[in-house]
């Protein structure tokens, strides 16, 4: 027999997501959102399984956006959006369709739930399949839900690292939520691969020095990490200093011309025993026992707490993280403690 074809492939993905991960129900209302560089034989494929198990697919499809996270594209994605039970964004060109805030509302207010599908397009198919037939996300989600009931009962973290972080932040009243996979229960999001408990630090109570030697969204994603490391240095909540190399000039130069980007946004764990280091974000911020920030726009990671607005979010990967929650030991040496 010979290698799957793609359409093939596709078809499974979608069928398996819906069943297992989205647990789709008859006659619940499926908006799948693309854009004008989405494959269509992905979007035909989940429309398709939405058919076969007798749900209400509809296809908006918008043009490039490469800007506005805080934003749909279009009054009329929003009317579609309010209207669904179950979201499948997929547009490569912008994180809009997954960052809006209306997309924040809507699920924290449990009048959605979502799939994202484009996180492992840095992979391929083959690391979606994979995905699929070997992660257990059942034991993600379980993971990852006990590292956020940590994260939502306390109120203040320690952040330190072999190479040099050391960092402190309030996340008292902060929500963190769980990434894990399955997305049956309306409000929770899921993707492949999955797997964090992602929060964010209580606007301007970041303080200390980031070290970032792996992977960094956008600058560096190759295994091997920047050339030389870039060391962060954030005041009450905000990037006062970038030093290094090339990464360090690069990192800089968006956070002095992207309003908002110097914004400590997000402090996440990553819950999938999966994964291996790859040096694509998408797959290295969810590697268990790994945790990572983020420098900008912070309206979706922390809603309804967020209120910082940017074009930007910037993910960095920390390596071999010691998590402290109000003293406890949550996260050492590439292990949860829980």
């Amino acid at each position: 027999m010979g290698k799957m074809s793609m359409a093939g492939r596709e078809t499974l993905l979608a069928h398996h997501v819906m069943k297992h991960y989205v647990g789709l129900k008859e006659g619940e209302q499926v908006l799948i959102l693309a854009d004008s560089e989405t494959d269509d034989s992905l979007v035909e494929a989940f429309a398709s399984a939405a058919y076969f198990f007798n749900a209400e697919p509809t296809i908006v499809v918008t043009p490039p956006s490469f800007r506005e996270l805080e934003k749909l594209p279009s009054k009329v994605a929003l009317k579609a959006l309010e209207a669904a039970d179950v979201y499948i964004p997929m547009t490569p060109t912008s994180g809009h369709s997954v960052h809006a805030t209306e997309v924040a509302r809507l699920k924290s207010e449990k009048k959605l739930r979502m799939f994202i599908i484009g996180g492992w397009h840095g992979g391929g198919m083959d690391d979606a399949l994979d995905a699929l037939r070997n992660h257990d996300y059942e034991k993600i989600y379980e993971v990852t839900s006990k590292v956020a009931e940590v994260m939502n009962k306390g109120k203040r973290v320690h952040v330190t690292t072999p190479a040099g972080t050391d960092f402190t932040a309030s996340i008292e009243d902060i929500p963190c939520r769980v990434a894990a996979g399955i997305c049956r229960q309306m409000g929770e999001s899921g993707c492949i691969p999955a797997g964090e408990a992602w929060s964010g630090p209580a606007e301007g109570t970041t303080n200390g020095v980031i070290i970032l030697d792996s992977t960094i969204m956008n600058i560096c994603e190759r295994p091997e990490g920047p050339k030389t490391p870039v060391r962060v240095t954030v005041k009450d909540g905000r990037v006062v200093k970038v030093e290094g190399g090339e990464e360090a000039a690069k990192l800089r130069a968006i956070i002095e011309n992207v309003k908002n980007a110097d914004n400590m946004a997000e402090i996440s764990v990553g819950t999938n025993h999966h994964l291996k280091h790859t040096g694509r974000v998408l797959n290295d911020k969810r590697r268990y026992g790994t945790m990572h920030v983020a420098f900008g726009q912070n309206t979706y990671q922390i809603y309804p707490k967020g209120t910082v607005e940017c074009d930007v979010h910037i993910d960095a990967v920390l390596q071999n993280p010691v998590l402290e929650v109000d003293g406890r030991k949550i996260v050492e040496g590439e292990r949860i403690l829980l």
